[in-house]
């Protein structure tokens, strides 16, 4: 009897063993094509000092066309910047001793192996629901629904091409890398492992735009774009080139980010709170900007902050280590656009130098033109030093924009500026968000370190 069961194991083992030699490969590559489908954007050039690399993300990179492949050796941080303003620290190969090329930099940071086809970038949930939702001279922006019906803005930017596009000459790959690694180092600052970890990341605040995805694809227009681009213009008339003037060979950096709702210029306000939680999540995001990479938004007018309705009674933010709850009043507010920001990686400055862009400060007819000219003046036009008080003049900007613009029902024009007075002369007086944030908007906000286990049902 014993001798029969030893054989009859030995059998089990022997089928088992055929069946795992046979299958692995099979499940080995779905889960990689999960892991491909599933895995968030890391940027891999970062801070050594702020976090381990990819510590708490998925370090598998996504594989084009969710084919499995081996896993790349590791890649060493060069902890200096050499060839500052350029975005990136660079970032070399065990084997060689080379920087990588732009084309490189950015297929690290949208953790691809190589090039993907533009068609490819988008699942069958996002082409079932795609439509275009706004434009700008440097690209065209789509609405569609993640896999798991999270809503999602598409912005797709040319690049590298040898023709204008609206009238203006394209992007280069080098040209795209300071914005690119702006969102994703702004979008990591709302990462869940850095909530929960209080102890090694004392800034946090999920008001950036969040940024599941960041893509480098190549090829023509997929027909779906073209409907979804036609219909717009048939809607709206758009300013654009029709994008079938694109190639197989064109390359474009894809941007997909979380919806955060609408302009702030085009909100109805519904109470005087509305608007004050609105300045109170603006600043707050900011100032944590600036504690943890010396960022400067350099274009925060009321286009680059969306807001939407929200069931969630506060929005959480933890800044020096110190935790605030800011009361939402039904509103919450993102900061978007970050093509003229500033923000400091290690000793590695990203930045646009808006020297380069001289009709940025010749415009007229509204307050918006004068800031630009104010940071210059404030700057020196030292465009990648740290002048946090460029985030004093766009917030200053806001808050005297809203108390203009905004209405409320039953409230006249003159009471509902005159509410915004004291809050403007006391922003006059700071020298950064921080600043602001915590003398004028902060109290009242802050919570106890004991009551963090509140946090944790919270967003």
């Amino acid at each position: 009897m014993a001798v029969r069961s030893l054989f009859a194991l030995l059998v089990y083992c022997l089928v088992f063993s055929c069946l795992f030699v046979c299958f692995y490969p099979i499940i080995f590559s779905e889960h990689s094509r999960e892991a491909g489908n599933k895995a968030s954007v890391v940027l891999a050039v970062v801070d050594q000092r702020q976090r381990s690399v990819l510590s708490h993300r998925d370090r598998d990179p996504a594989l084009p066309n969710g084919e499995a492949a081996p896993r790349p050796p590791p890649i060493p941080i060069v902890q200096d910047c050499p060839e500052v303003p350029k975005p990136l620290l660079d970032y070399v190969p065990m084997e060689h001793s080379v920087p990588l090329t732009d084309k490189e930099k950015l297929l690290g940071m949208c953790k691809q192996n190589s090039v993907i086809s533009l068609t490819d970038f988008f699942s069958e949930v996002m082409v079932a629901t795609i439509t275009k939702i706004g434009e700008g001279a440097f690209a065209d922006v789509f609405g569609c629904y993640a896999d798991d019906w999270k809503q999602l803005a598409l912005k797709i930017i040319p690049v590298e091409g040898d023709f204008k596009y609206n009238d203006e000459p394209q992007s280069s790959l080098k040209e795209v890398q300071p914005e690119t690694v702006v969102s994703i180092e702004l979008s990591l600052l709302g990462d869940k492992g850095r909530r929960e970890n209080r102890a090694m990341y004392p800034h946090f605040t999920t008001n950036f735009m969040q940024i599941p995805k960041v893509g480098l694809c190549q090829g023509k227009f997929p027909q779906f774009l073209l409907e979804a681009w036609d219909d717009y213009d048939y809607r709206k008339k758009s300013d654009n080139d029709r994008p079938s003037v694109f190639p197989e060979h064109q390359l474009y950096v894809v941007f997909a980010a979380e919806n955060a709702g609408s302009q702030l210029g085009s909100y109805v306000y519904h109470s005087f709170e509305e608007a004050i939680s609105i300045l109170r999540q603006v600043s707050g995001t900011v100032a944590v900007g600036e504690a943890a990479l010396e960022f400067e938004h350099r274009d925060l007018h009321r286009g680059n902050v969306l807001v939407k309705r929200t069931h969630e009674e506060t929005v959480y933010l933890r800044l020096g280590g110190v935790d605030y709850l800011i009361p939402t009043h039904g509103v919450q507010a993102t900061i978007v656009d970050y093509t003229l920001s500033r923000i400091k990686q290690g000793e590695c400055v990203s930045h646009n130098n808006l020297n380069n862009l001289p009709w940025l400060f010749k415009g007229k007819g509204d307050i918006q033109f004068d800031v630009y000219r104010d940071m210059r003046n404030a700057s020196h036009s030292h465009w990648d030093k740290f002048t946090p008080y460029t985030n004093v003049l766009w917030i200053n900007y806001l808050t005297t924009k809203i108390s203009i613009k905004g209405k409320l029902k039953g409230v006249s024009s003159k009471t509902w500026k005159d509410r915004f007075t004291p809050y403007l002369k006391e922003i006059k007086k700071c020298s950064s968000a921080r600043e602001i944030f915590s003398k004028v908007f902060a109290p009242g906000a802050q919570i106890k370190h004991s009551s963090t286990h509140r946090l944790k049902s919270k967003h």
